[in-house]
């Protein structure tokens, strides 16, 4: 739902079966979420912390993987399998 389009969805007088704004908007969320509410509320500063934190773990381990020279990391030359073939 884009903010700037909600404006047209603003019921107009002779509009009476439409629902008001935001019950529309609820009614949209719990269709597409199943809920009513958000489990957790977190506020905008909560959001941005938690995914700088997240970004900062992810290239941390990102970092140590890189160091440790895990054979992970490392490609596989892989070709035919050298058991017996059944060309029938």
């Amino acid at each position: 739902m884009n903010p700037k389009k909600l404006g047209r969805l603003v019921p107009a007088v002779n509009e009476k079966w439409k629902a008001p704004l935001s019950e529309f908007i609820a009614h949209c969320y719990e269709k597409n979420q199943g809920r009513l509410a958000p489990e957790k509320i977190r506020s905008l500063e909560q959001i941005i912390e938690d995914e700088e934190s997240r970004k900062t773990a992810r290239r941390e381990r990102k970092a140590q993987e890189g160091t440790s020279g895990s054979p992970t990391n490392q490609i596989k030359n892989v070709g035919p399998s050298e058991g017996p073939r059944n060309e029938a």
